[in-house]
């Protein structure tokens, strides 16, 4: 009974870090969209991202993160947030 509730346990647990871990890359795009719109510079906004989500760095291409987010100027910070989100979760499942 005792290693069927850990199993459980740790399958639920893998499911929320997945989701928080969907939740920041969400916000990662939104902090680069968001600086796009400041008008600072992509180099700049890459070194950013790359400061501020370093725990990413290892399952996340950030140059891509600023890429898009300066390729689709057109998308609000917001969208681009809960777009990003959106599709980390789909890969998840």
């Amino acid at each position: 009974m005792k290693t069927i509730v850990a199993v459980v346990s740790l399958t639920l647990s893998a499911h929320a870090f997945a989701a928080d871990e969907c939740v920041q890359v969400g916000a990662m795009y939104y902090s680069a969209a968001a600086q796009r719109d400041q008008a600072i510079p992509q180099d700049a906004v890459e070194k950013n991202i790359r400061k501020n989500y370093a725990d990413l760095s290892n399952h996340y291409n950030l140059e891509t993160v600023v890429s898009v987010a300066f390729k689709h100027y057109d998308i609000s910070p917001d969208m681009l947030q809960s777009l990003a989100s959106a599709k980390c979760q789909e890969g998840r499942q």
